[in-house]
């Protein structure tokens, strides 16, 4: 199962974030399916209790029990399956998450829709992915994958307020390891971080925000595994996404800008502008400048929704199209 997330403008914590969107990717895939318990459930179980002494037993539990069939020669054992006064109570006392999941599950199909939808109370995160996994098995996956994109930068958003930003951090560790560490699938988080702009402007300039966002994640650094992008795939990438020509004719008056432009710099000036790249990388950026797309990437944690290269590139281009010159060339992009 692929749970996708973009954490920018989040409001919640970690925990709302993951656990909705996985409500929300069950009942999109397996709409017939039980919902996992991994709301607090307390208040809900003492509204149930309150509406319970209200209604009576028979009208509240008509509902739970519709359609469920009794054998009254069972005794007991034929009515197992029917909710009672006394099968709720013991549930809702109950230590075993399975029972409390079928309490949970039968007062939200029937008395208490609405609370999956506006509730952003959950069970602590390390206990929430346990159950989310035996959830998960049940449905037939065999692992749950988290693409967590934007999250670093969604923690220094809210940086300022101490008290959850070091609340949330600390939960980054329990995607790894936690107190339930026995998890009945596995869950493998891929998180996008950006490059530390320290590396940039050194770090007596980068600023309090983000050296506490740096300091911060050291504590969970040697838990995660480092996937490192190179910079050279930024060419590629910006090529692709916003540089494409429309045609022969507009690539090759670009391909003739460039060579323009080369000739006219200096060796020291043409070092610059490379920076780490060769002149064929270049050449795929132009008429942007690969030293201003790793300055874009270095910055782009403290630029916050307006936040990725590739966005402030594209709209370079859409706010100066009419006056951006290649050189003498005019031509299309």
């Amino acid at each position: 199962m692929q749970l996708r997330f973009h954490m920018v403008g989040h409001t919640g914590n970690l925990e709302s974030a993951i656990f909705v969107r996985y409500i929300d990717v069950v009942r999109q895939l397996h709409p017939r399916a039980d919902l996992p318990g991994i709301f607090a459930d307390e208040k809900l179980f003492d509204d149930a209790r309150r509406m319970l002494d209200e209604l009576g037993e028979d009208r509240f539990f008509a509902p739970m029990n519709s359609g469920k069939k009794t054998d009254d020669a069972w005794g007991t054992i034929g009515q197992a399956d029917v909710w009672t006064r006394v099968r709720f109570e013991g549930a809702a006392a109950s230590t075993d998450h399975k029972v409390r999941e079928e309490l949970f599950n039968a007062l939200v199909k029937t008395r208490f829709g609405a609370f999956a939808e506006e509730s952003r109370q959950f069970v602590e995160l390390d206990e929430g992915l346990a159950i989310r996994g035996r959830h998960a098995k049940g449905l037939g996956y065999a692992g749950v994958l988290l693409l967590l994109d934007e999250l670093i930068l969604w923690l220094a958003s809210r940086a300022s307020d101490l008290g959850w930003f070091h609340n949330e951090v600390q939960k980054l560790v329990k995607l790894v390891e936690a107190q339930e560490s026995h998890r009945d699938v596995p869950f493998v988080s891929f998180i996008a971080r950006q490059r530390d702009l320290a590396e940039m402007v050194g770090r007596e300039h980068e600023g309090l925000q983000n050296a506490l966002v740096r300091d911060s994640l050291k504590w969970s650094e040697g838990r995660f595994d480092t996937i490192h992008l190179e910079d050279r795939n930024l060419p590629a990438i910006a090529e692709k996404r916003i540089l494409r020509s429309k045609d022969d004719a507009a690539r090759k008056g670009l391909d003739d800008a460039f060579r323009a432009m080369r000739s006219k710099l200096g060796d020291a000036a043409w070092q610059t502008l490379l920076g780490e790249l060769d002149e064929r990388a270049f050449r795929k950026l132009y008429p942007f400048s690969p030293v201003l797309m790793d300055a874009l990437v270095a910055l782009s944690n403290s630029l916050q929704r307006e936040r990725t290269a590739i966005r402030l590139l594209t709209e370079l281009l859409v706010e100066h199209i009419e006056d951006l010159q290649c050189g003498r060339c005019r031509g299309g992009w």
